[in-house]
């Protein structure tokens, strides 16, 4: 009984007829004790557009131009694009210059809740964004921090009806009921949810601080102070390269004079392919988990999912065995630090992206999370882009890389340590970022129950 109810033809004009959208309707409607007044009647909103790529004078400017990728915080912080005063004047993109509500409406981004961030600054909003401005019975900051509090349970009234793929419906948008505190309260749930979102970026400052600190400690341990910047001279770059050399790879100068230097170290150094196979087989030929590039973390260096597979279809995937250490080689994923190492019984054999290079120690001398750290140092990954090939936007890091450099091989001991620590840092930080994304929650559903009394 509790599955069935009744609808309204009004309800039921211009949504979606299918009875999981109007029970959800149902539960997400938000019920108040403060008075209430549609988004309509408390704002108008604008979508953005898009300057043209074939005037250059409109980019590179002081104004920033926003799109989705910038959601990243309840309020706007800066972008990594800005337009010039020009593209204001001659362009269709959007000149946001008054405190608004932003609000991602492009399909796909709307995951499982509404991405909305406040800004207070002149902006522009790119096509997939929409700014809504409130009048004076609500602060820009409440109606914020309301579709912040908010967006999950209203997501099912804002979708487009009639598609199974997510993007606002502006109609019913502006058909929602927003709760209206007076402005002395609803200044009073902002500063909350402000404190609460300071409280989370200055944890998630402290992790990354945390994180940061491995590269330090690795090399420490290693005896170097600091792993050697290429020398920069006008002699040293200079060079005369043999044209077999350059056949199948690039022609960028810092692919001939910046290396990896592991010389100072304390322990002996050995060429890295006589202490690791590079891609070697899987040895067995029945495997039915998948690893996809996107299930590594680039920031825990773990494995966050595994997926089922056919064994049938596994043809022409990379392969990897438990105690491998996979690290990804081509850009942007190689830079950003996409490396693990395969948590699992040796027997037990898995296949993943092609673009994954698969390391293996040749005895239990090397401690793979040892090899994993070495390799997931900065350092290395600067130089390693330093001799991509390929295309650009397909460049990628080959395993003559690997067969060309040496690296240190402390006492497994050390090695031990190494890794140890190196994966207790990880743990801390990992904590730190976990308890500031509950805590945010809880004030979230705090304010939550506020709002609606």
């Amino acid at each position: 009984m509790g599955k069935m109810f009744t609808i309204k033809a009004s309800e039921a004009h211009g949504r979606r007829l299918d009875p999981e959208y109007h029970h959800a309707l149902r539960r997400t409607r938000i019920r108040s004790t403060y008075p209430s007044a549609k988004l309509l009647s408390l704002s108008y909103f604008r979508t953005g557009g898009t300057p043209s790529t074939a005037h250059p004078e409109y980019w590179n400017g002081s104004i920033p131009w926003v799109s989705a990728k910038d959601f990243k915080a309840f309020r706007f912080e800066d972008s990594e694009d800005h337009v010039t005063e020009l593209a204001v004047a001659e362009s269709t993109t959007c000149y946001v210059n008054r405190p608004a509500v932003l609000m991602v409406s492009r399909s796909g981004i709307l995951q499982h809740t509404l991405p909305v961030m406040v800004t207070h600054k002149p902006t522009t909003i790119n096509q997939d964004i929409k700014a809504f401005f409130p009048d004076d019975r609500v602060s820009v900051d409440y109606l914020g921090a309301f579709f912040d509090v908010f967006g999950s349970r209203l997501l099912p009234l804002v979708c487009k009806s009639g598609t199974t793929v997510q993007s606002l419906n502006t109609e019913q948008l502006m058909d929602l009921s927003i709760p209206l505190p007076p402005l002395s309260d609803q200044r009073k749930i902002v500063a909350e949810l402000d404190a609460a979102y300071a409280a989370k970026r200055a944890a998630d400052e402290r992790a990354t601080k945390l994180l940061a600190s491995i590269d330090d400690m690795v090399l420490k341990e290693l005896g170097i102070a600091k792993l050697p910047k290429p020398d920069t001279s006008l002699s040293s770059r200079i060079f005369i390269v043999p044209a077999r050399e350059v056949a199948n790879t690039t022609l960028a100068p810092d692919h001939y004079f910046d290396s990896i230097d592991f010389s100072k170290a304390k322990y002996p150094c050995e060429r890295f392919v006589e202490r690791i196979d590079i891609d070697p087989p899987c040895g067995l030929e029945q495997i039915t988990k998948l690893v996809p590039m996107e299930s590594v973390s680039a920031e825990w260096c773990t494995i966050e999912n595994i997926e089922d597979i056919s064994p049938d279809v596994t043809q022409g995937y990379s392969t990897f065995r438990g105690g491998d250490v996979i690290w990804a080689r081509i850009t942007p994923c190689m830079e950003n630090g996409k490396s693990a190492v395969v948590e699992a019984e040796p027997a037990e054999c898995f296949c993943g992206s092609t673009e994954f290079l698969v390391f293996r120690p040749k005895d239990d001398k090397v401690n793979p999370y040892y090899l994993q750290s070495l390799l997931h140092l900065k350092r290395f990954r600067e130089v390693a882009a330093h001799h991509f090939t390929g295309t650009s936007g397909h460049q990628r890091v080959t395993a003559e890389f690997f067969k060309a450099i040496s690296i240190p091989i402390p006492p497994r001991l050390a090695q031990d340590r190494i890794a140890s620590t190196a994966s207790s840092i990880r743990a801390e930080a990992r904590k730190l970022k976990a308890d500031a994304t509950a805590a945010l929650d809880a004030a979230k559903r705090k304010i939550e129950v506020k709002i609606i009394g």
